[in-house]
């Protein structure tokens, strides 16, 4: 899905196809609590068909879970860090919240308390899917330690493709394996050679993705090292690329 990202980076988008396309769906279960509540005190038959429709318009709305799969391989290479997890796993609960939203409004119970339940608990799934999305874009930032000068580009990088599995420095998946410290920021050929080509130490598959040219292209993999190593990396930082 690569091409994706790189079509849309050659008319001028930078930025994750998925965050623009959560409105509709979110705003849609929002509209569907609303509308529900107000035919409560309203007593109006049109106000819960309506809340049934804005259901139904959410539940086919695939583009966006698709959009978000998309994000993820191409930003996180896949990895199950527990934001990505609990997305997962909401999506999946307001999935069946809407498809039994979607049969309760066909059977024409949409004036019913277990239909009132289901907008209010989609409300929440969506709610949640909010929070977690704004982890996976907020807190890679607050987990890359800030640069010195000269170095702010290799941080956004950093938090862009490493920050989820390796905050602060360390490793999510096995504390063994840490960026701050490794022996792959004694040089940048080091470095560059397992970016490209990832391995563990016990010649397992690793858990880590590699990052080919056509993903990180070689001058990317010079500011992030740059940025490694000044701010993970041996008191001695190499700085030629040659290292």
């Amino acid at each position: 899905m690569d091409f994706i990202y790189q079509f849309l980076e050659r008319i001028g988008y930078t930025h994750p196809v998925h965050p623009p396309m959560t409105h509709i769906p979110i705003g849609l279960v929002v509209g569907a609590l609303i509308l529900r509540l107000a035919a409560v005190f309203s007593h109006g038959a049109l106000l819960a068909r309506a809340a049934f429709y804005c259901l139904a318009l959410a539940l086919v709305f695939v583009p966006t879970v698709l959009a978000g799969v998309t994000d993820w391989q191409h930003y996180f290479s896949g990895a199950w860090v527990f934001p990505i997890k609990m997305k997962f796993v909401l999506t999946g609960f307001l999935f069946i919240l809407l498809a039994g939203g979607v049969i309760l409004g066909w059977q024409g119970k949409a004036e019913t308390k277990p239909f009132l339940a289901i907008c209010l608990l989609s409300f929440f799934a969506v709610v949640g899917l909010g929070y977690y999305g704004g982890e996976l874009c907020l807190a890679p930032q607050k987990l890359c330690p800030p640069a010195a000068q000269g170095y702010q580009e290799g941080a956004k990088i950093y938090a862009i493709l490493c920050a989820a599995c390796h905050p602060d420095g360390g490793a999510i998946f096995d504390a063994s394996l840490p960026v701050r410290g490794t022996k792959h920021l004694q040089g940048f050929n080091d470095f560059s050679s397992f970016m490209r080509h990832p391995y563990r130490p016990d010649r397992k598959p690793p858990t880590m993705p590699a990052f080919p040219a056509e993903r990180l292209p070689d001058q990317q993999m010079w500011e992030l090292y740059q940025y490694s190593v000044n701010v993970f990396g041996p008191p001695k930082g190499i700085v030629g690329r040659d290292g």
